[in-house]
């Protein structure tokens, strides 16, 4: 059952659906549509929301990863993320301190007409996916009790000595 009505947002709905992905949709207004689900990577499943404004001309993607963050590993973890979104022009890592979890997020313009919507829809959530599986054995590292400048260094990321 379509529950979107038009434009960008019916577009989203029709690939869950035709992936036959679950998803929650709720809008708010005349003009901004989410859609909630779940989606697997190789190692860990995510929630993952992405939500089109079409008034301000935006599409906005959220990945969170399934741990909860114990409060003697919330320093370590804000550091390791905090050393990648240094490196990262396009999203961001962020921490609830709500309810202790780290997620991916990241906003885009709207294109001009659907093909270019389309088009970048695909290469940005497929960013999004790979910065999240990218940065996952680190972040379980960091978790476990290792030092998120040795983490990022043995993986290879550019990362400086904070001070």
């Amino acid at each position: 059952m379509n529950k979107a009505k038009g434009g960008f947002a019916s577009y989203i709905e029709s690939i869950l659906q035709q992936s036959n992905i679950d998803y929650d949709y709720s809008k708010k207004g005349p003009d901004k549509h989410s859609f909630y689900f779940s989606g697997n990577f190789d190692e860990f499943s995510a929630t993952f929301a992405i939500t089109i404004n079409e008034e301000d001309g935006y599409i906005f993607y959220f990945i969170k990863y399934p741990y909860e963050v114990l409060k003697d590993s919330i320093n370590a973890v804000v550091e390791y993320i905090t050393r990648i979104n240094f490196g990262d022009v396009f999203g961001a890592f962020i921490f609830d301190y709500v309810d202790s979890t780290v997620a991916y997020h990241l906003a885009t313009p709207l294109g001009n007409n659907m093909d270019e919507n389309e088009q970048w829809f695909a290469e940005y959530l497929r960013h999004a996916q790979d910065v999240v599986e990218e940065f996952h054995e680190g972040l379980l590292e960091v978790l476990g009790g290792r030092d998120p400048y040795a983490v990022l260094k043995e993986m290879g990321a550019a990362v400086t000595k904070m001070v």
